[in-house]
């Protein structure tokens, strides 16, 4: 299967100009010519549908990217490799066994300091390149455009194929009068003269709209006013005042027409009458509106530059466009010469069409065009997209774990990470590749992937996640249930539109967007699988419970002093750290015990001269001798939006007594693991509880034989197997 991407023709930045109108043409004398070439004609249904796609006539090779996404086709053609939208909204969401890229210039690479000074511009763009790093092949619109790829990018020549380009057949030569022409262009286009030099251009720097006035006004004043200067191009008001401003400069007010945007009838009318078509760009990747003139008879002038000279073949019609001398004799001689004027009439044409550009294209897929698949016994390739550390956070420390038992001890799997580029994730030293997020559609249209699973947690770090989650199809992993943090507040908005038919408030856990993006739903309790089936009506995979790190040591940490009574975390009252310090209180009036809460926030519940020690942020070794000096752990909840507790994993694997709320993953929990106590415990109920345990020394030592039994058992390794087999079936779990 062979797909072609239309969406340039789409544009909100390019849809009316050169890059738009070449997707159109190609693709329609592609779908005529070779008819049974291209199987789907792809459109992207996340921006706005434009009529003039329906003029393809395509029929049912016409597919919505949303009917193709996640299917994989030998071929991919992508035709919009550099347009800046956010991935997710301009990424094609197949998988390609080939890839084909067209680059139809590097001018923003050429031009830096015009086009790439904004460092989130071109970090964008810079990404963008790596399509072409990832493509079999590359085609170009011009021989100016492939010697930039080779030359500024290193591309090989024989990845390299010229297609050229073509006009549409209503760019032809006039079959009326003058006078008739110049009546319906006055209709369209009040204040227009009848002797006119036609500048299409584009309210771009490189377009050189003020090199075309300044030219302009240098020419002798008998020339100048035998002729109106047209600039035909798309403007705002804020552009129609900087045109007006250079106008008064070169004192050419009343010698100038901005026409605003045109549509092509028009375009063909200003071509086919214009004295001269005038065009000094300083940097084309083609120069079609060179090639439209030309087709339309027009006496064409223009820049010596870039891909013009292979598209207008005649020094006497080339000037260099930097330097407003040479433009304004360029421009003197071809409107008052007589010579030069028959010389550019006679210039030869250069023999571009769309059917050779076809032709060309259709060649370039025969040489990629992959064997028919064979079933390969190989590691499958799973790519991660996820935190690491050392983003400070639970789930960066899990995937850590995680893909490590990935990489060294499940033989069927080859693992890589993709994160989000931050000054932190290269410093990360580990045996397993870890990529820029931003590449990961490259890689996985270009078949380095098997299957990619997304990691989902309920803040903004995981922003960037679903968006590429649209584009590059993958399993939602999702440690918590509640994802609203995922979203701004405009996407709260859409989504609450799309997903749910009734009213959302604070209870809405905005699970829905994602999981119904994804291939399947992963998480890590029976508890979270009931919440996604609640708040999206799908089901999940229940690949838990939450793993337990190996330790250096599980020897508890004795003193001989009283038992430690701990609560570890971040203290808040979801967490009942309210009650729970309460209850540590009330232990301390009763009997000798050391209370204490770990981690931030403590301070918040404690009093001036409380007996319960707060001792704000530990770090990693810090944190494991309080849990090993614990007698018992207390870890509570009053909700739960289906996470699993860290604190919880890291105390079974030291073996430490725990009380545990009765709800969600904890309440899963074995019963000779942990001391379950409802919700809405008093303090008065948790100090009982609490005392009962310190007094029953054998059946805290009959829980730490237990949980070190279920630490042994429910490993990252353990879980690591279970995701494969979710991912790619049983069969490759080993």
């Amino acid at each position: 299967m062979i797909a072609f991407d239309l969406q340039a023709i789409q544009s909100a930045a390019h849809g009316e100009r050169g890059i738009a109108r070449y997707v159109f043409d190609l693709a329609r004398t592609l779908a005529e010519r070779h008819p049974g070439v291209v199987d789907a004609f792809l459109w992207n249904d996340r921006l706005p549908w434009v009529d003039r796609i329906g003029e393809l006539d395509l029929g049912e090779r016409l597919q919505s990217f949303s009917a193709v996404r996640g299917r994989t086709v030998d071929v991919l053609h992508v035709n919009s490799p550099f347009e800046l939208l956010p991935i997710g909204e301009v990424g094609v969401p197949v998988r390609a066994r080939r890839l084909v890229v067209t680059c139809y210039d590097l001018i923003p690479y050429r031009f830096p300091d015009r086009y790439l000074a904004d460092v989130f511009t071109s970090a964008r763009y810079r990404t963008r390149l790596g399509m072409l790093a990832a493509a079999d092949a590359i085609v170009t619109d011009s021989q100016s455009a492939a010697d930039d790829v080779a030359g500024l990018l290193g591309v090989s020549q024989e990845r390299l194929t010229v297609l050229g380009a073509g006009v549409s057949d209503r760019f032809r030569p006039p079959t009326t009068p003058l006078a008739e022409r110049i009546r319906a262009l006055r209709e369209a286009i009040p204040g227009i003269q009848a002797r006119f030099v036609l500048v299409p251009t584009g309210m771009d720097w490189r377009k050189n709209y003020a090199g075309a006035i300044a030219a302009f006004a240098r020419l002798p004043y008998a020339a100048r006013s035998r002729h109106q200067l047209v600039l035909a191009c798309k403007v705002d008001q804020h552009q129609r005042n900087e045109l007006d401003r250079l106008c008064h400069e070169h004192g050419v007010t009343d010698r100038v027409l901005v026409t605003g945007f045109v549509p092509d009838d028009v375009l063909v009318l200003l071509n086919q009458t214009a004295e001269l078509v005038f065009f000094p760009s300083y940097y084309e990747g083609f120069g079609l509106p060179v090639l439209e003139a030309r087709s339309c008879g027009a006496r064409v002038i223009c820049s010596g530059v870039s891909s013009l000279p292979e598209v207008l073949p005649d020094e006497r019609a080339l000037f260099n466009p930097w330097d407003t001398d040479d433009t304004a004799a360029t421009l003197l001689a071809a409107l008052d010469d007589p010579s030069v004027a028959a010389a550019l009439d006679r210039v030869p044409d250069a023999g571009f069409t769309w059917a050779r550009a076809a032709d060309r294209l259709v060649t370039v897929y025969d040489s990629v065009r992959p064997e028919p698949a064979v079933p390969s016994p190989q590691r499958k390739r799973l790519g991660i997209v996820t935190l690491m550390p050392p983003t400070p956070s639970g789930i960066a420390d899990h995937s850590e774990r995680l893909v490590t038992a990935l990489h060294h001890d499940v033989d069927s799997v080859e693992v890589a990470v993709f994160v989000e580029r931050t000054a932190s994730w290269s410093q990360l030293d580990v045996p397993y590749q870890v990529h820029d997020l931003a590449t990961l559609p490259g890689r996985w249209a270009a078949g380095e992937l098997d299957s990619v699973v997304y990691c989902f947690g309920n803040n903004r770090f995981h922003r960037s996640f679903l968006p590429m989650l649209e584009v590059v199809p993958g399993h939602a992993f999702l440690h918590d249930v509640r994802l609203r943090g995922v979203f701004d507040r405009l996407r709260v908005d859409r989504f609450a539109q799309r997903w749910y038919d009734h009213d959302v408030d604070d209870d809405t856990l905005f699970a829905a967007p994602v999981v119904h993006a994804a291939l399947t739903t992963l998480v890590q309790s029976a508890h979270a699988a009931d919440l996604v089936r609640s708040d999206a009506g799908a089901e999940a995979i229940d690949i838990g419970p939450h793993p337990c790190a190996a330790v250096a040591s599980t020897e508890p940490i004795r003193d001989g002093g009283p038992d430690y009574v701990v609560s570890a975390g971040i203290a808040d009252e979801s967490k009942c750290s309210d009650v729970v310090a309460e209850a540590m209180r009330q232990l301390v009036a009763r009997r000798s015990v050391r209370p204490a809460l770990v981690g931030l926030g403590g301070e918040r519940f404690v009093g001036d001269g409380d007996a319960v020690e707060v001792t704000g942020q530990v770090d990693d070794g810090e944190f494991d001798a309080w849990l090993r000096r614990a007698g018992v752990l207390v870890q509570l909840r009053r909700t739960t939006n289906g996470e699993s507790s860290g604190v919880v994993a890291h105390a079974l694997a030291r073996g430490v007594p725990l009380i545990v709320s009765d709800i969600g993953a904890m309440a899963e929990l074995p019963d000779e693991v942990a001391v379950k106590v409802p919700v809405d415990v008093s303090a008065g109920e948790l100090a009982d509880t609490v005392e009962v345990l310190l007094d029953d020394e054998p059946r805290r030592l009959a829980m730490r034989a237990a949980a070190l039994a279920y630490a042994a058992r429910e490993t990252p390794l353990a879980q690591a197997r279970r995701l494969v087999a979710a991912v790619f079936g049983d069969g490759a779990s080993g």
